[in-house]
């Protein structure tokens, strides 16, 4: 599945179309064997909370979502998690700056 998708899928959870806009841009595709971090993410997205902008997914969120789902993440892919959540707070900022 692309990015791009995955990250309109996204935009559409919390209304963040520039995020979309800005995935327009990618085609790059996810590895099938990393489809599992990447739905992850999507759902832990779900999840975040909000001050003057999105805030980080926190350990916390991590950790309640491995209990509820039955997932126990090895430290990489918590890793991976939190990098994705970097990227995705960055575009959400880059996109902002610029509509501002």
């Amino acid at each position: 599945m692309a990015l791009e998708a995955h990250l309109r899928q996204a935009s559409r959870s919390k209304g963040w179309q520039k995020v979309a806009q800005a995935a327009e841009l990618s085609d790059a595709e996810i590895p099938f064997v990393l489809l599992y971090l990447w739905e992850a993410f999507l759902q832990l997205n779900q999840t975040r909370q909000y001050g003057l902008g999105p805030l980080p997914i926190l350990y916390n969120e991590i950790l309640a979502y491995s209990a509820l789902m039955g997932v126990d993440f090895e430290p990489w892919e918590i890793n991976t998690l939190k990098q994705l959540d970097m990227v995705m707070l960055a575009t959400t900022a880059k996109t902002k700056e610029t509509s501002n």
